[in-house]
């Protein structure tokens, strides 16, 4: 009776069998399924490579639509968005001078906006913007130039105490020398000169008061 409802066997002509014998003959060996093997991309990160002047110049206008670069940021992503970065360089080289003429790039005024920025919003000192300045590639004399223009009128033992107040800190106790070199070392870090950080520490915590009216 049970040999009745017996499931018959699969014909060698049944389609379900040809298609699950195909497959299990095609199946990439353990450890590399399909997914483990990307397709190829263009450039990094799957970007299509720009392989012309006009190419590099409409994505430099785009980047710069977006964010104010130095050159020196501008050259580092154009060289990542070509196949051969050392051959390309007179690409580079005319897109930059492009920019400039038409007034889309200028590490002069870039430096002047960021030192401004960074006086009034975060209340840095002339050291430390000097410092971001060169880590992003623009040149000494321009760094010299438009960094001495942003603190011509500002005094920098009120900037160090402005910078005090945002980042909300109390003075340290006459007799708290670690408290003291922790203070010391966070304005130098800010970029103010260690004179003015024993200026503002010899002034003791009674001139607490003053940080928040700078």
């Amino acid at each position: 009776m049970s040999s009745f409802f017996r499931r018959p066997a699969r014909s060698s002509t049944d389609p379900s069998s040809r298609s699950s014998s195909s497959s299990s003959g095609d199946r990439a060996p353990e450890g590399e399924r399909p997914s483990d093997f990307p397709a190829r991309s263009t450039g990094r990160r799957g970007r299509k490579l720009l392989d012309s002047e006009q190419a590099l110049y409409d994505y430099a206008v785009g980047v710069l639509g977006r964010s104010m670069r130095t050159e020196a940021e501008l050259r580092r992503l154009m060289r990542q968005r070509v196949e051969d970065a050392a051959a390309a360089e007179p690409l580079f080289a005319a897109v930059i001078a492009r920019l400039r003429s038409h007034q889309y790039l200028s590490d002069v005024r870039y430096a002047a906006s960021f030192a401004s920025l960074r006086r009034d919003g975060r209340k840095l000192g002339p050291r430390r913007i000097a410092q971001d300045l060169r880590q992003k590639g623009v040149a000494a004399d321009i760094i010299a130039q438009e960094v001495s223009n942003a603190f011509a009128e500002t005094d920098e033992l009120s900037q160090a105490r402005a910078f005090l107040a945002k980042k909300r800190v109390t003075l340290p106790e006459r007799g708290d020398e670690r408290g003291k070199a922790r203070v010391l070392r966070m304005l130098v870090r800010a970029g103010f000169s260690p004179s003015i950080g024993y200026r503002i520490l010899s002034s003791g915590p009674m001139d607490d008061a003053d940080l928040s009216d700078s």
